[in-house]
């Protein structure tokens, strides 16, 4: 098809091309009437010629017209001039789920459980509308998944739906779909319904909490026949700090069976909801979703004010075209006189082509049919024809229409990565995508040069693309790539190994809390869900009062010389927002034990107490604060015990004459507080020398406050909760 950019299709201007599918081109429009863009998705030219292509093309604009539900794209239209078809639909400027997704993770983020919550209430109320209209997807993914302005997930591209109860409108024998999102009787081929549908939102919320996909292999069939046999990699085997009702809610909707899967999306949805303690009320609308990801950028993009178009037609056009209504093509003539006879020669290669592929095809069908059922026999690589141009795979059982590779086009090398299109069938790579996995690595270079896998975007499963990993001088094929036994997303130098700390050097203290370092090493810093990818950069200058550390930026914190723990922001619990810093402690000596943790920030407006969200585990454990005033002194202030469990916020009193464990630990000693002073560390010490065991605290919202404060009780339990709410039983039930 030539490039539209510049034409009008009726009322629409098409200004830029946003991508292209199996049956389809998508473009960014204007329609000067209602001052709105638009998308318009054009049929193939070839494929237009074809009658039965052009009643599925008509048929798909139909039976997704029918739909209206806040999160289903909208289709607003469906016309036919000079032979060129197209479907209208509501173009939404924002990301997809699988951009915003990458993007978080690049900035040491994810979503929180309770956020993906709230976007799976969204996908299950759409997908159970679909449902209802008899209409299953068969190609739900997070690139179908779009993130409107208004922060609302928006579910994209019915172009492969089946009515439950109708005819299939895909070729005879295709099957067509993305197998990484595919069930098992959608992989074999078999007659699928909603349950199909509830086993891919099962396989999206496992990439979500684990940051990968359950199955993976080289080739298509390989991940098919993974999905059809192999058991499911269990979710908390990768992220372990993955409460295990959200891991028995992804179990349950990846069950091979159908049967034995939820009834419906809602179903799905209502139990993710309860596994992360979302309230009721607690949605997208009620809070929507902030992306950090750019929208699509169109390339040479024409402004539809100014810019130059001319219809669209074989034949000159009057300035204003009349819209003309919808038509099918005659059919074709049974028989070919004239000049068109000419191609009958070629016509007949390629029929005995076709027989001699569809005979090998037939064959491998044949034998995987003995043993497990149908799989692929030719993987065509094609853009989905949504509104974001990257690439799906569409597996086809037998030869079709849409996908006949000759002898040439096998030889050709379409997007110029130096494979050709038949190396990269072999491959399982896109032959119209010079990148497949987007991992900002050519197919060739990952193939012949770099050794990476073409088909996953971090190969050696650190949680950091293989493209970073290059550019950055690591190691693509190893997650640790100096050896040191941290992984490269949690080592603060992934290029040398850390060396060990001086012991600290104490004055008379206070409390049994050791003395920093004056230049402590980092030590692994693991965000559990899913793994930082890079470090942001904290903010320079004294913190206002106020919240100074929220843990959303990902900022690294060194452990002391104590291995008695690790500390790390985590998306497994939070306060206010979506992450929180995740405390995992192990004291396993029967004497006094404790664990050090340093971030230093310089604290203005001279705060006379600390406060933080505490999610406890009731064990009773003392946390301290650690800050340095201007003179050079270092004091521990405490919080308290945390003898709660669920959230509490506990304050920590800037006050010398405070009870023990508060107390100086190292400096001149001077009986007062110098200002202007620094925060410099959190600390846990056990509460009884005795315990011996290991525990887990979330903390969040770090905060400094100047003015009068609630004074605790001089004792052991001085800086008890702040907040005299009960606690709640369970996980956070915050609206994070």
């Amino acid at each position: 098809m030539n490039n539209l950019i510049g034409k009008t299709l009726g009322k629409y201007r098409l200004v830029a091309k946003l991508g292209s599918g199996g049956m389809a081109e998508v473009y960014k429009a204007y329609q000067p009437g209602l001052d709105r863009f638009v998308a318009i998705k054009v049929m193939h030219e070839h494929l237009s010629r074809d009658p039965e292509f052009v009643r599925r093309f008509q048929r798909e604009a139909l039976t997704a017209g029918r739909l209206m539900h806040p999160n289903v794209v909208q289709i607003l239209d469906f016309d036919q001039i000079a032979g060129v078809y197209y479907m209208v639909m509501q173009f939404i400027n924002g990301p997809t789920l699988k951009d915003e997704f990458r993007a978080r993770r690049r900035q040491g983020r994810g979503f929180s459980l309770k956020t993906i919550g709230r976007i799976f209430q969204a996908l299950g109320s759409a997908v159970d509308y679909a449902h209802q209209h008899q209409m299953v997807h068969r190609d739900l993914k997070p690139v179908n998944i779009m993130i409107d302005d208004n922060g609302q997930v928006v579910l994209t591209d019915f172009g492969i739906a089946r009515l439950l109860d109708g005819t299939q409108y895909t070729a005879t024998g295709a099957l067509i779909g993305t197998p990484a999102y595919m069930s098992p009787e959608q992989g074999q081929g078999a007659k699928v319904d909603g349950r199909s549908d509830i086993y891919t939102l099962g396989v999206i919320l496992y990439e979500l909490v684990t940051g990968k996909v359950p199955f993976e292999a080289p080739t298509p069939v390989g991940v098919l026949m993974q999905h059809l046999r192999q058991p499911l990699p269990l979710p908390r085997t990768i992220n372990a700090t993955l409460p295990q009702p959200v891991e028995d809610v992804i179990v349950k909707a990846l069950q091979k069976s159908p049967d034995d899967r939820y009834p419906s999306a809602g179903a799905l949805a209502q139990a993710l909801g309860e596994a992360v303690h979302l309230q009721p009320g607690d949605t997208l609308d009620h809070k929507p979703l902030k992306t950090i990801a750019p929208p699509p950028q169109p390339e040479n993009e024409l402004d539809p004010q100014t810019g130059s178009f001319t219809p669209v037609g074989l034949t000159p056009q009057p300035p204003d075209p009349v819209v003309e209504a919808p038509t099918l093509p005659p059919q074709a003539p049974k028989s070919v006189t004239g000049p068109q006879a000419q191609i009958k020669v070629p016509l007949l290669w390629a029929g005995l082509g076709l027989v001699l592929v569809a005979t090998v095809i037939g064959g491998v069908f044949f034998w995987f049919n003995r043993t497990a059922g149908p799989v692929e026999a030719i993987v065509q690589s094609s853009a989905t024809a949504t509104l974001n141009p990257v690439q799906t795979t569409e597996v086809i059982v037998t030869v079709n229409r849409e996908a006949t590779a000759t002898a040439a086009w096998l030889a050709q090398d379409d997007d110029r990565d130096g494979l050709t299109n038949g190396e990269e069938q072999t491959l399982g790579t896109a032959p119209d995508l010079r990148d497949t996995d987007q991992d900002d690595i050519d197919d060739f270079e990952e193939v012949n040069h770099y050794k990476t896998n073409p088909l996953r975007e971090d190969s050696d499963g650190d949680s950091l693309s293989d493209g970073l990993e290059i550019r950055q001088g690591l190691n693509p094929l190893s997650g640790d790539s100096d050896n040191d036994g941290l992984l490269d997303a949690g080592d603060p130098d992934p290029q040398q190994a850390p060396t060990a700390t001086v012991p600290p050097t104490a004055t008379a203290a206070a409390t049994s809390t050791p003395v920093p370092s004056p230049t402590p090493e980092p030590t692994a810093a693991v965000d559990d869900s899913p793994p930082a990818t890079q470090a942001v950069q904290r903010p320079s200058g004294p913190a206002p009062l106020g919240v100074f550390q929220d843990f959303e930026a990902g900022r690294t914190w060194r452990r002391g010389d104590q291995p008695n723990g690790t500390f790390s922001s985590s998306a497994a619990q939070s306060h206010g927002g979506d992450y929180a810093g995740q405390l995992d402690y192990d004291f396993g000596s029967a004497g006094n034990d404790f664990v050090v943790f340093l971030q230093s920030q310089a604290l203005a407006g001279e705060p006379t107490a600390l406060t933080a969200w505490v999610y406890g585990d009731g064990a009773g454990h003392f946390l301290n604060a650690w800050i340095k005033d201007s003179a050079g002194q270092t004091w521990a202030m405490s919080f308290g015990q945390v003898s709660h469990t669920g959230w509490q916020q506990m304050t920590a009193i800037l006050d010398p004459a405070q009870p023990w464990p508060s107390g100086s630990i190292d400096g001149p000693d001077n009986g007062a507080i110098d200002y202007p002073i620094s925060f410099q560390a959190l600390a846990l010490d056990d509460g009884n020398d005795a315990y011996q065991g290991q525990g887990t605290l979330y903390i969040d919202d770090l905060a400094s406050q100047r003015g009068p404060v609630a004074s605790s009780s001089a004792s052991v339990k001085a800086g008890t909760p702040a907040n005299a709410t009960e606690p709640p039983t369970g996980p956070s039930t915050s609206s994070d």
